[in-house]
């Protein structure tokens, strides 16, 4: 299993789903069934299989295995990757040297300390730059946090 998985643009359509998203970083832990997911985020069984089904279609997780239990077949899902990324052809023509994207589901705080973490981060790289004597070239880095908007909502 690898840690990136390079997708298609509907491969990324499909994981933009934030209970998709969720079920990725379950699976890639540990191979689950269905259910087993379904109780890990509170969710019906029959929702997380749905999402499951979609995930598997596009190639985003495996089925690794299949155990029989009182009569019934039980499918143990894991995830390929954790991270992705789409091959774009218009990054050889720029100075793009690398994009990242993710949907995560975050409470308020956890908001907050991720945005802290961020900037923190940003901060010791500025610092590291201006210290050190090693040869260096300059880099832009964007982000944008946006909140999803769930179906039916404005």
């Amino acid at each position: 299993m690898e840690n990136n998985m390079v997708i298609t643009l509907k491969q990324q359509e499909i994981i933009s789903h934030p209970i998709r998203s969720q079920i990725i970083m379950l699976l890639f832990d540990q191979a689950m069934t269905a259910k087993q997911v379904a109780t890990k985020l509170n969710k019906t069984a029959g929702n997380i299989h749905y999402h499951i089904r979609k995930l598997y279609d596009h190639g985003i997780i495996e089925l690794e295995r299949e155990e029989k239990k009182k009569g019934i077949i039980e499918k143990y899902y894991r995830s390929k990757a954790i991270s992705f990324s789409t091959v774009d052809n218009r990054k050889q023509d720029t100075n793009i040297h690398s994009q990242y994207a993710a949907t995560l589901t975050l409470s308020r705080d956890e908001l907050q300390q991720f945005e802290e973490k961020l900037r923190a981060l940003i901060i010791e790289f500025a610092r590291s730059s201006v210290s050190s004597k090693k040869e260096r070239a300059a880099y832009a880095f964007n982000s944008t946090i946006s909140k999803q908007i769930k179906e039916g909502e404005k």
